[in-house]
């Protein structure tokens, strides 16, 4: 595999030119991130990823959840993204 991030210990981050997984290896990290949210405060839109197939785009009222690693983790778009008062 060709440039993958390692991470050594929780804060060391490594960028080797080649590096060798064993099969068990590959397959945990497979079990690693389930949620990821990628914020776009410009357009008020909140992208939830699940997987690589699987997209829930937020806006306006819409709930963005994080349920399938923090149960009770969720917020509503149109509650983040206030324009202040006096703005």
């Amino acid at each position: 595999m060709a440039e993958p991030d390692l991470m050594p210990t929780g804060i060391q981050m490594r960028r080797p030119d080649i590096a060798y997984f064993t099969r068990e290896q590959i397959y945990k990290g497979r079990e690693g991130v389930k949620v990821v949210w990628n914020i776009v405060p410009d357009h008020e839109i909140v992208y939830v990823y699940t997987s690589r197939k699987s997209v829930k785009i937020c806006t306006d009222d819409d709930v963005c959840s994080a349920a399938s690693v923090l149960p009770e983790f969720d917020i509503k778009v149109s509650e983040k993204f206030v324009i202040p008062a006096n703005a």
